[in-house]
């Protein structure tokens, strides 16, 4: 179905939206990146919540999806309606036991946290109400190296643990960057 992909069986992305502040190399985005081509037609979107009702039918109708990884662009970018309103309609689905609103913003945009008071105020509420429910619910962020790890980084890391959310890091091994156990075990 239209923004979801689904190649585990337990698991999905959920593409709520395509715009994000960074085009990293790696990005499952290269979908919208660029221009069409003759071979290849590409269209961007923002968040369109009235486009999401068929991917939210195809995981409620899939026992066997226990995980959703709601990326597509950036999930950062995602308005706090928005966060509550995945996070609710993720929670009603009762095989559902684990999301993660997938973020490059904690590395390039850590403010967000202290100036956002509504968007995260969401979060913590959806994440209090996965609790209540037992799914876990997470900030997947892409750390490339150490080296973007900062001050603000911290300080808006520790808002979220504060809060009791999880903050996890999907570094993708590049070479010559990070590819190397004493790069990563700073």
């Amino acid at each position: 179905v239209p923004l979801l992909t689904h190649r585990y069986p337990d698991k999905v992305l959920f593409l709520p939206l395509a715009t994000c502040p960074v085009y990293c190399s790696y990005c499952t985005r290269s979908r919208i990146i660029g221009g069409s081509t003759e071979s290849k037609k590409k269209s961007t979107y923002g968040a369109r919540p009235k486009a999401w009702e068929p991917a939210f039918k195809y995981i409620e109708s899939n026992p066997h999806i226990k995980d959703v990884v709601i990326s597509g662009g950036d999930s950062y970018l995602l308005q706090p309606k928005q966060i509550r309103d995945i996070g609710e309609r993720l929670l009603a689905i009762p095989h559902i036991k684990r999301f993660r609103y997938a973020t490059k913003g904690l590395a390039i945009g850590p403010m967000k946290i202290m100036s956002d008071p509504d968007w995260l105020d969401e979060l913590t509420y959806v994440n209090v109400m996965a609790k209540q429910k037992g799914v876990e619910v997470a900030i997947h962020t892409h750390f490339s190296h150490p080296n973007e790890i900062t001050g603000i980084t911290r300080d808006a890391a520790q808002i979220l643990f504060k809060r009791g959310i999880t903050v996890r890091n999907q570094a993708v091994l590049q070479k010559g960057v990070n590819d190397s156990k004493s790069t990563m075990h700073k």
